[in-house]
């Protein structure tokens, strides 16, 4: 998800928190995560009632900054009562949906914050996330009501960022081509040492 990154006052990485939350969450209700990624708890959301736990909505009253890990405490906090599992289908379908509902509202808030400080013209959403048709739904009905073009690429095209690095590598891999030892990876764009919004080098 990107708007003029460059001028945002939080990193671009705070958005890559929505996934990692929702990987805890499989990982609490047991789901695995062999060949389900974040469809899962969207898949069963479904079936369950998005208001039958107020989960807490990680926004801080200034900036963009904002953390997923109260709501996964907030998850844990449920379950831990429950013992291990494996859970009954309602709890599971409830969780799942509340939990949705919870991380929706705040990317869909968050979101149009950073489109108001940078007065941007339109919002792109990409990555993993943005599979999830509640978030593509919510941010498509905010962003007409504001008057903002929501950019949104087909599901498939979505694919998670892991899964697209290792097809490159796979793709150089297959050409013969080989990294040095001096190959190093950055967890965010800051460390890298590029520049949000600057022009590709050629």
């Amino acid at each position: 998800m990107s708007v003029e990154l460059s001028r945002l006052q939080a990193p671009p990485a705070l958005f890559e928190r929505a996934v990692v939350a929702f990987l805890a969450v499989l990982a609490l209700l047991a789901f695995g995560l062999a060949g389900c990624g974040r469809r899962v708890p969207a898949v069963v959301a479904e079936q369950g009632d998005p208001e039958a736990i107020r989960f807490p909505r990680p926004m801080h009253a200034d900036g963009l900054d904002f953390s997923f890990s109260g709501l996964k405490t907030a998850v844990a906090n449920v379950l831990r009562p429950l013992g291990d599992g494996p859970y009954a289908d309602a709890l599971v379908n409830d969780v799942c949906a509340s939990f949705q509902a919870a991380v929706v509202e705040t990317l869909v808030a968050r979101s149009l914050a950073a489109v108001r400080q940078v007065g941007a013209q339109a919002l792109n959403l990409g990555g993993g996330v943005s599979c999830n048709s509640l978030l593509r739904n919510r941010l498509s009905d905010a962003c007409a009501a504001m008057g903002v073009p929501l950019r949104i690429p087909s599901p498939r095209l979505c694919a998670d960022n892991a899964a697209m690095i290792a097809w490159v590598g796979a793709r150089r891999l297959a050409r013969g081509e080989r990294a040095g030892e001096d190959l190093d990876a950055f967890a965010s764009l800051e460390a890298s040492g590029l520049t949000a919004g600057a022009p590709a080098a050629r």
